[in-house]
């Protein structure tokens, strides 16, 4: 199963829809997250844009933007607003420390 590596970069708001955005994507910054879970978050995400706009009504819509590279790298963004990019992790190995942090557990 295929992992992703998800880094989220903000910018100034411009209105209350740009900022009920933010705070929705902001919250999977550094985030690991497997391919199923991966189509969730984007349909989500899609979705929760559409409440936005329809919430709210005087700001200009969000347009969202998705993308797919050939190298397995995607990115969601909004002009302005935010950009989240999506890196396939092609390796994924915990550190000493952490491996036997995990053991313990």
């Amino acid at each position: 199963m295929k992992r992703h590596f998800i880094q989220v970069q903000s910018y100034q708001t411009k209105n209350k829809a740009q900022a009920k955005a933010q705070e929705y994507v902001n919250k999977y910054d550094d985030c690991l997250i497997d391919d199923e879970k991966l189509k969730e978050l984007i349909a989500d995400i899609q979705h929760r844009i559409e409440e936005i706009n329809i919430a709210f009504p005087r700001c200009q819509d969000i347009r969202l933007s998705l993308t797919s590279f050939t190298d397995g790298h995607q990115s969601i963004s909004v002009e302005g607003n935010f950009h989240m990019s999506i890196t396939e992790v092609k390796r994924y190995e915990l550190s000493q420390e952490h491996e036997s942090r995990f053991l313990q557990q």
